[in-house]
Parts: C-alpha cells; structure tokens; sequence
C-alpha cells in the first residue's frame, strides 16, 4: 500500500498504530507473566522498543500537521524527550489526549 505523499503524517500515524498492535500482541503473549531465570520478562524490551517507536512515530506525526518539514523531524532523530517537547510547545492539550 502506497501512502499519499501530500499527507505525511497518515503515513507516521498507521506505523504508530502498527507498532501499537505489535507491541499488544507481545503483551499477549506475555500474558501469564512468566519471568525468565534472569529475573525479567523475557518479552519486555521488544515490547519497550515498540512502544517507543510508536510514540515516536506519533509526535512526528503531530510536528508534521503543525508544519514541521523532513528536515525538522531529522534533527530530533529518535530522541523521544525532544519530540515531546516540540509537541508539547505546538499543541500542548495534545499531549494529555495521547
């Protein structure tokens, strides 16, 4: 499936929601709480990266609508703190609603 390249941010928002439903699938299957002999879930940090990313993906999505080009999006890289902190000073009730 090709995404429209005049709306970018559909684009950030399904593999937000992608990410979103990989991470609830590991959470599933998770789901008896098994902790491993190390002393953690062995399904943890793929979870965690998921999450991450798909959070990422959902600031840049918002930096986007707001006006935010290619080149904006590059410098945050994927430093999570920094893209909230763009989202939060464009769209500041947004931030509760995700």
């Amino acid at each position: 499936m090709s995404e429209d390249p005049s709306y970018p941010e559909a684009g950030c928002v399904r593999l937000a929601e992608d990410f979103i439903d990989g991470a609830e699938l590991l959470a599933k299957e998770n789901d008896g709480g098994v902790v491993s002999e190390l002393g953690f879930f062995p399904l943890l940090f793929p979870f965690l990266f998921l999450i991450g990313h798909s959070l990422e993906l959902a600031y840049k999505a918002v930096l986007l609508v707001d006006g935010a080009t290619e080149n904006d999006l590059k410098r945050s890289g994927h430093d999570l703190v920094k893209c909230r902190r763009r989202v939060q000073a464009c769209r500041t009730s947004l931030l509760g609603e995700l």
